[in-house]
């Protein structure tokens, strides 16, 4: 008995091994809100004050120029009283690094490009295009989406306490892509904040007019299963007014969130399609971009999925033709 007390207590003894980057983390304070994934926010808080970083890049523009994107990692992390909100959001998420990188080099087909009778991205130089990136953090998708497309004008969206991240990346870059960008709050499930952005763009819908094209992008945004619902109706209110959505994901928990995909997305009118999949490799730059990090690892552990209404028309009810204040580029 003495030998297998002193055991217990030789066991209770020794340090536990944890997973620093990777450890689970409360979940957020709100009634039924789970976590998809507990598995690197614990990094981006104790990234919290790490001081602010550059993280410059170039991209071929649809013009045929070369255009510099600029975003600002790094600093605290803004407390929100909006669920999930904030998570990653001082680094780039594998979920961008999957998009971004999808856009750079294997979008080939899918940029400008009609396949399956849809265009993910307008040809050209993006006349008429707005994009809205949705729980932009830092702004790397969106920021890049708009240097492809020069003529594009960009909505950077998020949790109002975040957007103080959005608007210093803005500032980082030059005036030619500055001036096309703006952050707006809008948090998920919001309809009447969707609404002042759109009238606050001027935009009319795309199947109405024939010119405008809405195209909602988004990355880094599944890490909490309280957000699927409301994710869910900000995406069909996206396409209700005749817009598509390309949304990055990282898979790290997917018995939680192949639900958005296979149940909630549908059952709000929206039609789900895997544009790619594939793996994102764990980063080497650990204080600009999140780590990589799932619990049910397979043969891929991202994906690129295309989300376009069922029906293929647009209700229109999101776009208001009433007087607003326009931005004016």
């Amino acid at each position: 008995a003495q030998a297998i007390l002193a055991q217990y207590l030789l066991l209770r003894s020794k340090p536990t091994r944890t997973r620093a980057r990777c450890r689970p983390l409360p979940q957020p304070q709100a009634a039924g809100c789970t976590m998809g994934d507990r598995l690197d926010l614990a990094a981006d808080t104790a990234a919290a004050s790490n001081p602010e970083r550059h993280l410059r890049s170039t991209v071929a523009t649809g013009s045929g120029s070369i255009a510099d994107v600029s975003v600002v990692t790094g600093g605290c992390v803004p407390a929100s009283a909006v669920p999930g909100a904030g998570v990653a959001s001082t680094r780039v998420s594998p979920d961008a690094v999957a998009l971004l990188d999808w856009l750079r080099g294997a979008a080939g087909d899918y940029l400008g490009k009609d396949t399956s009778s849809r265009v993910v991205l307008p040809a050209g130089d993006g006349e008429g295009l707005l994009l809205l990136e949705l729980g932009c953090g830092v702004g790397v998708v969106g920021l890049t989406c708009a240097a492809l497309k020069p003529r594009a004008r960009l909505v950077l969206t998020d949790a109002p306490e975040v957007l103080s991240l959005a608007d210093r990346s803005i500032a980082a870059n030059d005036h030619d892509l500055a001036a096309r960008c703006i952050a707006r709050p809008l948090p998920f499930g919001d309809e009447g904040a969707l609404r002042e952005v759109l009238a606050e763009m001027d935009y009319s819908s795309g199947r109405d007019s024939g010119s405008a094209h809405l195209l909602a992008i988004g990355a880094g945004i599944f890490y909490w299963e309280c957000v699927f619902v409301p994710l869910a109706k900000t995406l069909e209110d996206i396409c209700s007014a005749g817009g598509r959505a390309l949304l990055g994901y990282f898979r790290r928990d997917w018995k939680v969130e192949r639900r958005l995909w296979t149940k909630l997305l549908p059952q709000h009118g929206l039609n789900v399609e895997v544009l790619w999949e594939g793996i994102v490799p764990a980063p080497q730059d650990i204080e600009r971009f999140a780590p990589v990090c799932t619990r049910t690892p397979g043969e891929w552990n991202a994906r690129i999925y295309f989300v376009t209404s069922a029906s293929g028309e647009s209700k229109g009810s999101l776009v208001d033709s009433s007087p607003h204040h326009k931005f004016q580029p």
